[in-house]
């Protein structure tokens, strides 16, 4: 990965889920309600937040980042992060990296703030070509999260 491509895919890994910020701070009532909604019903968020609303926050914070000009990659990866074999790419970029490090995240976390909100797209990296690195970027993510190790 070029280092600006690393760049971008860190800033939408910052930002993927910033429309659920911009949901809970203009619609903080009906938010709420729809992640009752979605926790009852046991469906993922932006499920709840599409019948809702008529779009997810990952379509609001797409949008947003769009007016404020930020590069296709990074609107595509907060819009599709959730999806992303719905773009037509077959090179690992942002998308691919905020998919993989969310869902992972999620995953191994032990305490997701929205089950089963994001699994991994196994088509999606395998047509990248980047499946079998899956276990590796695990086993990374698992050292990440446990943090330094103690003496």
């Amino acid at each position: 990965m070029s280092r600006e491509m690393a760049d971008e895919a860190f800033l939408a890994g910052l930002l993927h889920d910033i429309g659920e910020l911009l949901f809970l701070v203009n619609l903080p009532q009906e938010y709420q309600m729809v992640l009752k909604k979605a926790r009852e019903s046991g469906v993922p968020v932006w499920q709840a937040e599409f019948e809702h609303f008529g779009a997810t926050h990952a379509e609001l914070g797409a949008e947003l980042m769009a007016i404020w000009n930020l590069p296709i990659s990074v609107v595509e990866a907060l819009a599709l992060h959730h999806h992303p074999s719905k773009l037509l790419s077959s090179s690992f970029g942002a998308l691919a990296a905020v998919h993989v490090a969310d869902a992972l995240e999620q995953e191994l976390s032990g305490t997701p703030e929205h089950p089963d909100d994001i699994t991994l797209d196994a088509h999606y990296l395998g047509d990248l070509g980047v499946a079998e690195r899956l276990d590796s970027w695990r086993e990374a993510c698992e050292e990440e999260l446990r943090g330094p190790a103690h003496d």
